[in-house]
Formats: structure tokens, C-alpha cells, sequence
């Protein structure tokens, strides 16, 4: 049995910013490493539900977190396809579920870290 077509090709990182440094992990996520030390590890999931562009803040049904609630296996299946640079600023993802409009500033990223440390300290979004 031909299993190539299950296998995923994680698409190019923009290497043009000055914040932090990204790559992928073994497992499929991003990490960013900060120019002040701290790393970030966000899954492709917590990315595509993060998205701030205004539709996706104006979902009408919303997580605990005030991200929106996507639809489980629209979620679960994610995929970034590609991921382009926007300036030096941030960087916008191609997703698998067709949705392309979100701009992720830098700035934004890492107030959205995942992390234990980040998580304590941060108010939910609404």
C-alpha cells in the first residue's frame, strides 16, 4: 500500500523577520524563538482558530479562550499549505480549509503564546 498521500510537505517559513526566528518541529508545529529568549510552540490548530483577520472575530460562536469555535473536523484537519512574509511584521497563512485573509503580526504571536508562563499572565481574549 502507497502511503505517500498521507504524508504532509510543511510549506517554507519566512526567514525575514527580526523578532524571532521560526521553524518547524518534528510534530507539525511552529516555534518561534524570540529575540529575548523565550520560545513559542503553536500548533496549526491553535493558529487557524487565533486567526485575526474580522471575520474570523466576529464568529458567532466562541471558546473559552475567545477564539472561534470551529467545527471539530474542520479543526482537527488543518493545514497550512503556505506562509508568506507580509513586510517584516508578520506573516499570513494559506490554510487547507481555504481561508486566507488573517495577517499574524509578530506582536500578536507572541501575545498569544500557548505556554504555561504566557497563559497565566494573559486576560482571554473576547
Amino acid at each position: 500500500m502507497n502511503y505517500h498521500y498521507l504524508m504532509m510537505t510543511l510549506p517554507t517559513l519566512p526567514t525575514n523577520s527580526k523578532r524571532g526566528k521560526l521553524s518547524w518541529t518534528g510534530d507539525s508545529k511552529i516555534k518561534i524563538e524570540w529575540e529575548d529568549g523565550h520560545a513559542s510552540l503553536y500548533t496549526l490548530t491553535y493558529l487557524r482558530r487565533a486567526c485575526p483577520c474580522a471575520r474570523c472575530k466576529q464568529w458567532p460562536k466562541k471558546e473559552a479562550d475567545g477564539f472561534p469555535a470551529l467545527p471539530e473536523a474542520q479543526a482537527r484537519n488543518i493545514q497550512a499549505n503556505a506562509v508568506h512574509p507580509v513586510g517584516r511584521y508578520a506573516i499570513q497563512f494559506m490554510w487547507s480549509d481555504g481561508h486566507m485573509t488573517g495577517y499574524y503580526p509578530y506582536e500578536y504571536l507572541r501575545k498569544i503564546c500557548p505556554c504555561p508562563e504566557c497563559t497565566t499572565k494573559r486576560i482571554p481574549l473576547a
